[in-house]
């Protein structure tokens, strides 16, 4: 009987934080202008309610990095995690994590819940799934449901009403 932690990242590339990023990319890199380059990337500035402002937190979208230091941002957790239960995967900001026994798994939602907070990220509270395995829960855009694998409701809703408006003007 697995035990399944399901949790979804809220606004994630929004809330990393850049400082954090910075050390783990001089963890990674000596030579100081390779830093000074990816900070290009990173310290983006952004134009809102007719300033141009520098944001501290938060990576802005389109810049041809951001997936590379999202994943970057939690590697750490990454390899954490995967050593403490039976089975952990993460993709992107959709993170699961399955282990034999539920007290286990409860004491490791604690100390991965702390961990984030650590790095300045919070949970979307609606996506969070404790329970068994074989139960009703999302990942990926997928539903699992008793040991079976769908599509989301949602998705397949936005696909319909994608081919009646299609079909609409066709005809």
């Amino acid at each position: 009987n697995s035990q399944a932690l399901i949790l979804d990242l809220k606004n994630y590339s929004e809330q990393i934080d850049q400082q954090i990023l910075i050390g783990q990319l001089n963890r990674i890199f000596d030579d100081p202008k390779i830093i000074d380059l990816l900070q290009l990337f990173i310290g983006n500035q952004v134009y809102r309610g007719g300033v141009i402002e520098k944001l501290d937190r938060g990576l802005v979208q389109g810049v041809p990095l951001v997936a590379l230091f999202a994943n970057l941002y939690l590697s750490d957790l990454d390899f954490k995690y995967q050593r403490l239960v039976n089975f952990y995967v993460r993709v992107g900001d959709d993170i699961a994590l399955l282990d034999s026994q539920q007290e286990h798994l409860d004491d490791v939602r604690g100390r991965f819940i702390n961990d984030l907070s650590k790095l300045g990220l919070l949970l979307n509270d609606h996506k969070i799934y404790c329970g068994p395995a074989s139960g009703i829960y999302s990942l990926l855009g997928y539903q699992f449901n008793n040991g079976q694998i769908s599509l989301e409701k949602g998705f397949v809703n936005k696909i319909i009403a994608g081919w009646q408006q299609i079909l609409a003007n066709n005809t």
